[in-house]
């Protein structure tokens, strides 16, 4: 997978889902876009997760300091 932010993956991921939901793709077709839309997910979820560290280290540091 190429690299993208997390809208670019966020659009792809909503456009496999209007793909899906017109229920013309082929079966093979549907299996591989829900296999990308998969790893779009977790590539979505492992960038939320590395900005909620990098939110936490930025607002937890100052108050630690503070005490």
């Amino acid at each position: 997978m190429k690299q993208m932010t997390f809208e670019e993956a966020k659009e792809k991921i909503e456009q496999i889902i209007r793909n899906m939901e017109q229920g013309n793709l082929p079966l093979e077709e549907s299996v591989a876009q829900f296999e990308e839309a998969v790893k779009l997910v977790k590539y979505c979820q492992d960038k939320l997760d590395e900005y909620k560290g990098k939110i936490e280290a930025i607002t937890v540091k100052p108050q630690e300091e503070d005490l």
